[in-house]
C-alpha cells in the first residue's frame, strides 16, 4: 500500500470548511454513476469567527472528477449538528450513529455534552435523511 496526495477542486470555497470529529464514508452512487466520499458533521470554525461550532452539513467529493460539492438535502428531519459519531456505508446509503454536541448550561455556567444514541440513514441517490427505528433495550444471551 502506498499513500499519495489527491488534488481536488471546488466551485465554491464555502463548501469546504476545515473540521475535526466528522465522519467520511465511500459510497457507490447509482444515481450519479460514480464513487463518492461523503463527509458529515464534525466541528468547524467559520472564517473570521474564533468560536468552534458543531456542524450539520454534508460535503461530498465526487471521486472521478475530484470535485467537492454540497448536495441539496431536502428540508425535513435530519440528525442535526453532531461530532464524534460513527458512520458506515451500505450500498448507496450512509448510516450515522451516535455522537455528541457541546451545549452551554447557563444555570451552572459551564459546558456540557449532549450525547446521541440514534441511527440515521442518508440516501445518496436523493439526499434524504431518515431516522431508523432502534430497540434501545439491552439484549441478554
Amino acid at each position: 500500500m502506498r499513500w499519495s496526495q489527491c488534488f481536488t477542486s471546488v466551485a465554491d470555497n464555502s463548501v469546504l470548511l476545515p473540521r475535526f470529529g466528522h465522519s467520511a464514508v465511500a459510497v457507490a452512487s447509482q444515481q450519479l454513476n460514480t464513487d463518492l466520499v461523503v463527509v458529515y458533521g464534525g466541528v468547524g470554525q467559520f472564517s473570521g469567527d474564533s468560536a468552534q461550532t458543531a456542524l450539520a452539513d454534508v460535503v461530498v467529493l465526487q471521486v472521478e472528477s475530484s470535485t467537492w460539492f454540497n448536495p441539496e438535502t431536502p428540508h425535513g428531519s435530519t440528525p442535526g449538528a453532531r461530532s464524534f459519531h460513527s458512520a458506515e456505508a451500505l450500498g448507496s446509503k450512509m448510516l450515522v450513529f451516535g455522537g455528541h454536541i457541546l451545549t452551554y448550561d447557563q444555570d451552572h455556567n459551564k459546558k456540557r455534552r449532549q450525547f446521541y444514541n440514534d441511527v440515521w440513514q442518508l440516501d445518496t441517490d436523493d439526499w434524504h435523511w431518515r431516522r431508523l427505528p432502534t430497540d434501545a433495550s439491552p439484549t441478554h444471551p
